[in-house]
């Protein structure tokens, strides 16, 4: 299993939303926790369209005004279940699928 984490400050702008992508498509993570992204939630689809297509993901919105913390995962790889959520960390239990 490959865990990418990164404290990507900037997800507003498109070339950083474009180094995330890059990274993804280079690395190919299974899990991938972005953190401190300073991304309102009316525009989060930004962050969204740094994931590869049918990847899962939750975030802590209902905590952080911000949406500080979002976790995402490649579903053909693992399972991921919520386990907790607040304004300082997102928990998840995983399984290979």
């Amino acid at each position: 299993m490959t865990v990418l984490v990164w404290n990507v400050r900037g997800l507003n702008k498109p070339t950083r939303r474009r180094d995330v992508k890059n990274h993804i498509q280079l690395l190919s993570p299974s899990i991938v926790a972005l953190l401190e992204t300073k991304v309102k939630q009316q525009f989060s689809v930004r962050i969204l369209s740094c994931l590869p297509k049918g990847w899962a993901y939750c975030n802590n919105y209902t905590h952080s005004y911000g949406g500080r913390i979002w976790v995402c995962w490649n579903q053909e790889v693992r399972k991921c279940d919520v386990i907790a959520k607040s304004g300082q960390h997102v928990t998840l239990s995983t399984n290979n699928t």
